[in-house]
């Protein structure tokens, strides 16, 4: 369960070109509950920076631990970034 979320910035090329779409990331969730590592698995093609900002966000983002037998255990988890000018 995420405990801490904090926004991504919107990357200011893409914005002024209002250029939008969604960043798919695989995250490990260590014992207690902070994020060891990101990974990519889908982008936004063309460079904007979308990405990169994803990361920097979700690396901040706290969880409460999963557990197993009552025992706090390390997880995978994927989850969509969605970029959207409103």
């Amino acid at each position: 369960m995420l405990i801490k979320r904090v926004d991504p910035k919107y990357p200011s090329q893409a914005f002024s070109m209002g250029v939008s779409g969604t960043v798919t990331l695989n995250i490990l969730i260590s014992e207690t509950g902070d994020i060891l590592r990101t990974e990519i698995q889908k982008g936004i093609k063309g460079g904007y920076g979308f990405e990169r900002a994803a990361e920097t966000a979700v690396r901040q983002w706290k969880y409460r631990p999963a557990q197993k037998d009552g025992v706090p255990v390390r997880v995978w988890k994927s989850i969509d970034i969605n970029f959207k000018i409103s």
